[in-house]
């Protein structure tokens, strides 16, 4: 199928319907080159109303490739067309009957593959021959020019290979289908010869190259006026300057696209050093390092389409995600101010799958990361995720939007629209973690860590600092994160004091609510699935969406196919391996039936089942009240017998206590606590804890970023201002009292002297 089409309008004619449909052409409007993929039976039927003069579209109609009419009707008949199209048939000769003219009956596009009825034809003649008319019907003589013909074959046969050796030879009347392929097979001769060539004369009837060196080699490629195409018309292939030309200006973008292309279809992450080393290599030619990262867009762009072509066709690849998924959420918006240009720009879109939302209203806990990242490819762009944990902690997508830049715009309009997609209305009882981003009001908000460090580290440096930072974000309970503040405020006060005025209860473990069942403080799982995508944001934005919705099928079917393990059997079925713990504690007629046996033996051994390894071993009388054993595991022998191994291993048993102890009164033993205070652990179900009693307050700023302070706070710094004024002076420095003191005596002489002279 041809990539490119001539679309020829016509109108202004007339239709004649009998005895055969014929349109009478008047005036006529092209298209050049327009792209097969965009063909639309809406943008053709605009385009005869708005530029031709049409009222309205009755019938569409095209010539198809066997010279009758076909009629169109819709975009199904369209894609019909599409796939007719090859390189003889890639003019479409379109037409309109116009609304109040007369219908004409012609067949359906999608006829056009099936063969004409069959009408029977007798074999007769009713004209006469003649000698002449026989001596023009001979046969092709046996002596045809057979050089052609081989030349007509290895031309089929050049193929583009890693050391084009195809390309070695030029020929003399060798043909090409136009200018821009005789380019490129002479700038392949050029490589592989190692020849620099310059192009001494060209326009769009000749091309003639000369050596670069003042060679005698000469190459003129002229139009065929008697046949179509190009051809060789004056050849001279000798050389004299050695053929070692390291840099080659016939090594142009197009060629060397042509020649990585198999290259890239093989292997997408073909890198552009590698691309230098192999043309160093096959051929000794150094090409420049930029030149080479456009030779590689160029063919990525080629093999992947074009990246604006992509976003003409978003509005269809959303209908096809709605159609797949019944209940998918696909939102496209346009720019307002490109409107109102009378142009479309795309402005954002944003994804959220019905299988997706499924699951997570399904079971998954409440708990939702919120990250955004860059897109890497030719149209520069952010991707916003929303994304869950699933039972195994992976992460778990639920939606994604593509937008222009990241902002506090294009992120309010993102949780709007999850808040539609999920149902979570005001956000009660779902826990987001964000970069410091409050999305909605009853929602339990926790900030990355990593992302208040990053701020952080621009005040205060270092790894001891960093490692502080994570030791206080980690911390399970309350006196640990006071204790961790005290050790940083030990380094540094004013690091504590900048640390606390982000909110603890939003990146620290021991605030944290306990609904969503999650202790991340940081927002790794959203980086992770970042780097999942990273090939997957250099495309275009149609290959790279569908690229991200074809991991997450792929990476959930391959967690569904995975075989669930057999539950072990219970003890009571193994039946011979008995796993005491420190705090064992059973009566000795339960002992008795459960590891002794039936016999009661006076003496028991036991075999311990670890690497445990001694000379010592271990006797236990019946008649003892306690016997106490370490917590290992141990082997019970059911025949009551001495067993003795040969290296005289340690004989382990569980602790035992007589049947008098019993758990009421066990109960009664006042436990005495090893620990110095008391923990108070801060969790809560119904969200989290406001941290109270912090050795260092947080700084609190008021308008323009100021840091606010109390009216004695003022004070006090005024006269400490003062005091170093008086310093500078040489006075002595006086404090508030001294100066109401002082001001009292003052008061108390001015009043003195009123008095003495009344």
């Amino acid at each position: 199928m041809t990539e490119k089409v001539d679309l020829v309008f016509n109108y202004g004619g007339k239709w004649v319907l009998s005895p055969q449909v014929v349109y009478i052409t008047k005036l006529n409007e092209t298209w050049h080159g327009y792209d097969v993929d965009l063909l639309s039976y809406i943008d053709i039927c605009s385009e005869f109303i708005e530029k031709c003069g049409f009222r309205a579209v009755k019938q569409l109609l095209v010539i198809g490739p066997t010279g009758r009419y076909y009629l169109l009707e819709d975009d199904s008949s369209i894609r019909t067309l599409q796939s007719a199209l090859f390189s003889q048939f890639s003019v479409l000769q379109l037409f309109v009957v116009d609304e109040g003219e007369a219908t004409a009956v012609i067949p359906y596009i999608c006829d056009l593959n099936k063969p004409y009825p069959a009408v029977p034809v007798e074999v007769a003649t009713d004209c006469e021959s003649n000698e002449e008319d026989e001596d023009q019907n001979e046969p092709i003589p046996s002596d045809y020019n057979s050089d052609e013909l081989e030349v007509f074959r290895k031309e089929k046969n050049r193929e583009i290979n890693d050391k084009l050796d195809k390309f070695l030879e030029l020929k003399k009347g060798m043909c090409f289908k136009d200018l821009k392929e005789a380019k490129r097979i002479v700038s392949f001769y050029s490589i592989v010869r190692n020849v620099a060539l310059k192009v001494e004369k060209s326009d769009s009837t000749r091309l003639r190259y000369l050596c670069d060196t003042g060679c005698p080699f000469e190459c003129l490629i002229f139009e065929d006026r008697k046949n179509q195409g190009f051809k060789i018309k004056t050849l001279n292939t000798k050389h004299s300057c050695g053929e070692n030309a390291f840099k080659n200006r016939r090594a142009t973008q197009e060629a060397l696209a042509h020649y990585f292309k198999k290259k890239f279809q093989n292997n997408p992450k073909y890198s552009v050093n590698d691309m230098r080393k192999d043309l160093d290599d096959n051929f000794n030619l150094n090409v420049s390092y930029s030149k080479m990262k456009r030779v590689k867009r160029l063919v990525l762009e080629k093999l992947e389409g074009s990246y604006i072509d992509e976003f003409n066709k978003l509005e269809g690849y959303a209908q096809e995600l709605r159609d797949s998924n019944p209940g998918t959420d696909v939102i496209i918006n346009i720019s307002r101010e490109a409107l109102e240009q009378g142009k479309r720009r795309f402005l954002r879109m944003y994804v959220c799958i019905q299988a997706l939302k499924d699951g997570w209203k399904g079971g998954l806990r409440p708990f939702i990361g919120l990250d955004g990242t860059f897109l890497k490819g030719k149209c520069k762009g952010i991707l916003l995720v929303a994304m869950g944990q699933d039972s195994v902690k992976h992460f778990y997508p639920l939606a994604w939007v593509v937008v222009d830049r990241e902002t506090s715009r294009t992120w309010k309009w993102f949780i709007e629209l999850l808040r539609n997609s999920l149902d979570l209305a005001d956000g009660e009882g779902v826990t987001f973690m964000s970069d410091m981003h409050k999305v909605f009001p009853k929602a339990h908000h926790r900030w990355c860590a990593r992302h208040i460090e990053a701020n952080w580290s621009k005040a205060w440096k270092g790894v001891q600092m960093k490692k502080l930072l994570w030791w206080s974000a980690w911390c399970t309970y309350e006196e640990e994160f006071h204790d961790q503040l005290k050790v940083m405020g030990a380094v540094s006060k004013q690091a504590a004091k900048d640390l606390v005025w982000y909110p603890a209860q939003n990146w620290c473990r021991a605030y944290f609510d306990t609904v969503c069942k999650n202790h991340s403080c940081e927002n790794n799982f959203t980086e992770s699935f970042n780097k999942w995508i990273l090939e997957a944001r250099a495309k275009p934005i149609i290959k790279m969406l569908e690229n991200i919705r074809i991991k997450l099928q792929r990476s959930k079917q391959a967690a569904q196919d995975v075989p669930v393990s057999a539950p072990q059997a219970s003890q009571a079925e193994s039946g011979s391996v008995f796993m005491p713990t420190p705090g064992f504690i059973v009566s000795s007629s339960q002992q008795s039936s459960q590891l002794v046996g039936p016999s009661n033996s006076k003496k028991i051994e036991k075999k311990p089942t670890g690497p445990l390894k001694s000379n010592r071993k271990i006797v236990a009388d019946e008649s003892e009240d306690e016997q106490h054993v370490s917590p290992s595991s141990a082997v019970a022998d059911e025949d009551g017998g001495e067993h003795k191994s040969e290296d005289e291993q340690t004989i382990l048993r569980p602790k035992a206590i007589s049947e008098a102890r019993t758990r009421l009164q066990a109960k009664k033993i006042q436990i005495r606590p090893t620990g110095t205070r008391r923990i108070g652990f801060k969790g809560d179900d119904n969200g989290v804890s406001i941290p109270t009693n912090m050795p260092y307050s947080p700084r609190k700023l008021a308008w323009k970023g100021k840091e606010a302070m109390t009216s004695n706070q003022l004070t006090v710094e005024k006269e400490t201002r003062i005091g170093k004024l008086k310093a500078k002076k040489g006075k002595e420095a006086t404090t508030s009292d001294q100066l109401t003191v002082e001001k009292e005596k003052r008061i108390g002489k001015l009043k003195a002297k009123r008095g003495g002279k009344k």
